[in-house]
């Protein structure tokens, strides 16, 4: 324990833990906005590269006792592990959008104009998710039922009032109901 490596080490995943932690806390909320995701998982990934040629505050404590050889060695472990935190990181977020695009159920996000709000994200996800034509009709009557009746709810709440009564409001959506609902 008293070796460097251990304490550099320490102070390293104390530069570092912080930042995914915040990201594993988005996805521990109860009510989180899909929107959020992607700029979250960037700002995670901007701030592990950063730290791979910048020191955070934990690893500058640590380097100012350190001689000058072993700075240099330590940089090298450093950008390793966090290199491959960042492959990590980016495997388990894979930028293919559909995160992203699922965020058009956010009641919140509609937009005051919304005559073409989501169109592009619903023909992504049915792409995706192999649905047919049907999926953008449907889309361009249930943006209008949230926009009236759920714009204050969260996407939970949403998901929730549309599947509960007799019928319930999914059965009129088939093909969102597949991708959502």
């Amino acid at each position: 324990m008293t070796r460097y490596k251990f304490i550099a080490t320490l102070h390293l995943l104390g530069d570092t833990l912080p930042h995914l932690s915040r990201l594993s806390k988005l996805f521990q909320r109860q009510d989180i906005n899909l929107a959020h995701v992607e700029p979250m998982v960037t700002a995670t990934l901007n701030s592990v590269r950063n730290l791979q040629w910048e020191r955070g505050p934990h690893l500058k404590k640590v380097d100012e006792v350190l001689r000058t050889e072993l700075r240099v060695a330590k940089r090298s472990v450093r950008q390793k592990f966090l290199k491959k935190l960042e492959e990590y990181v980016e495997s388990r977020f894979p930028n293919n959008g559909v995160i992203t695009a699922l965020s058009v159920f956010e009641p919140q996000n509609i937009p005051e104009e919304f005559v073409l709000y989501g169109e592009e994200e619903i023909e992504h996800l049915g792409e995706h998710f192999g649905e047919g034509e049907d999926l953008l009709n449907e889309w361009v009557q249930f943006r209008e039922l949230m926009k009236s009746s759920f714009s204050n709810c969260s996407l939970a709440q949403l998901a929730e009032n549309t599947h509960k009564g007799k019928p319930p409001v999914a059965d009129n959506f088939p093909k969102l109901e597949n991708l959502f609902l």
